[in-house]
């Protein structure tokens, strides 16, 4: 297997922590084009998808119109504490909201909410039962606002303790103790 997934193979990496965890909410920074929502649909009771960029939003609203998908136009670092204020059960996170230089993507606050995304994540009521996926693990590198990678699993080790970290496929998989 290469070090860098398909789409296809992404979503099959989503779709085993829900096998394994069974939990009904997935929430997802970075819509993009709707992959990973296509992938998961039938997967999840809720599906909630947070996009920065106005045209990949507007595009993922006309395309998913079914009742249990809701999609936010938003900077993570704002909408997904309102966002996590409604979810009352554990959940599955799909991390991937991070800008791409020379990319059509959109820019927030920081080229990389990560810190925040994280940080805000551990202060939900359920925050020991999440399962944290993060894309694009190589892209941590101390640059362009990311942290470097040993920055980032420290900040995760600490906002987490009770999680394990493994590192897979270009994904940081931040893990619940086991059920």
């Amino acid at each position: 297997m290469s070090d860098f997934l398909s789409s296809r193979e992404k979503i099959e990496v989503v779709q085993s922590y829900q096998d394994h965890y069974a939990y009904s909410n997935f929430v997802e920074t970075g819509t993009f084009k709707g992959k990973m929502i296509e992938g998961v649909i039938s997967n999840f009771d809720k599906i909630y998808s947070i996009e920065l960029g106005k045209k990949y939003y507007l595009d993922a609203q006309s395309r998913f119109t079914e009742s249990h998908v809701h999609l936010f136009l938003g900077d993570t670092i704002s909408v997904l504490p309102i966002l996590l204020k409604r979810i009352k059960s554990p959940i599955v996170f799909w991390l991937d909201a991070h800008y791409w230089p020379n990319s059509s993507f959109a820019i927030g606050t920081t080229a990389c909410p990560i810190r925040e995304e994280l940080n805000t994540i551990s202060q939900h009521p359920l925050n020991s039962k999440h399962v944290i996926l993060i894309d694009d693990y190589r892209c941590f590198t101390g640059k362009l606002g990311y942290p470097t990678q040993e920055e980032l699993t420290l900040l995760i080790h600490a906002l987490f303790p009770s999680h394990s970290v493994e590192i897979s496929d270009d994904i940081i998989r931040v893990l619940p103790s086991k059920k």
